[in-house]
């Protein structure tokens, strides 16, 4: 038997020389008859239907004959290495063998013959193949794609924002030179946030490309693998993969050049009150609009001038307005006296001012984009 089984693996080499494989055809190692359907696993031989039903009356071994396309889907079992698996638990999505269901470690699983648990793993395999190359990748692409474009959308904003800002600035007054200032930093400091949401999504994506691209070169590979143990372990990330990333939504800034704003409020006793910015003073006419005073500020420590913004005023007739630069708010009193500042709020760049009928003061930060509700009296 074993000279027969040698001379067969002789025949076997030279059928498969490619110097004759355009001449031969593989044969069944027993009778020659071409193109055997069957193969023994055990004794590495192919076989015919005519010699299988005698190759396995021969008990001087054991023999283990399947479909030749399926010959190399056989593996041992990793708890008894002298048993081949025939079955597959559905479970443990695991191969097993007939000492496995004799050890009644799986009574309770569901057992399937090990080619219908294989074909069920392959099939998922080739979806979740199908499903990375025609819908996944293409999506990611499509998104990476979108971000690239975004990031370059608002590089491109950003630098004509820039450029709005600095040719306004370049009109005004050497005075609103910090305003300018201001303005930049916090145009920067949106930009650097939001482009670095974008260089975060950029990045995440890129590597789930680079993971789908790697997912779908080991899925073909182990589509064409005979390797049980590889298959039965291949787990599937398809359903994550399937939660795309959002589209990121910015609200960009934007700036047109006004010239120099003046607020007005009128006084509960009808005087109409002007904050101007260029004059650096808050203006008060009467109703027939007769100057009643300007206010320039008190005496300050501070090398800042006094830039007013907003103005409103209160149930008291007080009037209440922004210092821009120094981030405060001033109040005095309706004829013009400074009474005292509001700067323990931690406010920046304070602008429009309102008061609702309880005198809650809000306040507009025009470079935090916030709105302060303050409550000043006491």
């Amino acid at each position: 038997m074993r000279v027969g089984n040698d001379s067969h693996k002789l025949r076997e080499c030279l059928t498969m020389d490619p110097r004759q494989s355009a001449q031969d055809v593989l044969r069944c190692h027993l009778c020659e008859t071409p193109v055997p359907p069957l193969y023994c696993k055990i004794c590495n031989i192919h076989l015919c239907l005519v010699c299988a039903g005698g190759h396995l009356l021969d008990e001087t071994t054991e023999h283990k004959v399947v479909p030749f396309k399926t010959r190399g889907m056989i593996t041992k079992c990793k708890k008894h290495s002298s048993k081949i698996c025939e079955l597959y638990c559905e479970h443990c999505d695991i191969p097993i063998c007939s000492l496995c269901i004799a050890s009644k470690e799986h009574q309770t699983h569901n057992v399937d013959d090990i080619m219908h648990g294989l074909e069920n793993k392959m099939t998922v395999l080739q979806q979740d193949l199908q499903e990375l190359e025609k819908s996944l990748s293409p999506k990611y692409q499509e998104i990476a794609s979108s971000v690239s474009n975004q990031k370059a959308d608002l590089i491109k904003h950003s630098e004509k924002m820039t450029t709005a800002i600095d040719k306004h600035g370049d009109n005004l007054h050497k005075e609103i030179d910090n305003i300018i200032k201001n303005l930049k930093s916090g145009l920067d400091e949106t930009n650097s946030k939001y482009l670095a949401l974008l260089r975060k999504q950029e990045d995440e994506i890129a590597q789930t490309i680079s993971e789908i691209t790697q997912s779908i070169a080991d899925l073909k590979k182990l589509r064409d693998s005979s390797d049980v143990s590889l298959v039965s372990s291949y787990k599937s990330r398809n359903a994550e993969l399937k939660r795309l990333p959002p589209k990121l939504k910015f609200s960009l800034p934007s700036f047109t050049p006004r010239g120099c704003p003046k607020y007005i409020s009128e006084n509960r006793n009808l005087d109409i009150c002007v904050s101007d910015y260029g004059a650096h003073a808050v203006v008060v006419v009467n109703q027939a609009g007769k100057l009643r005073f300007t206010y320039t500020g008190p005496p300050s420590i501070t090398k800042v001038p006094f830039y007013p913004f907003g103005i409103t005023t209160d149930s008291q007739s007080r009037i209440l307005t922004s210092d821009y630069c120094n981030h405060r708010i001033h109040i005095i009193d309706q004829y013009g006296q400074f009474l005292r500042y509001i700067d323990n709020c931690d406010l920046k760049n304070p602008g429009g001012l309102c008061v609702d009928n309880r005198d809650n003061l809000f306040v507009v930060e025009c470079t935090r984009s916030k709105v302060k509700k303050i409550q000043y009296y006491t």
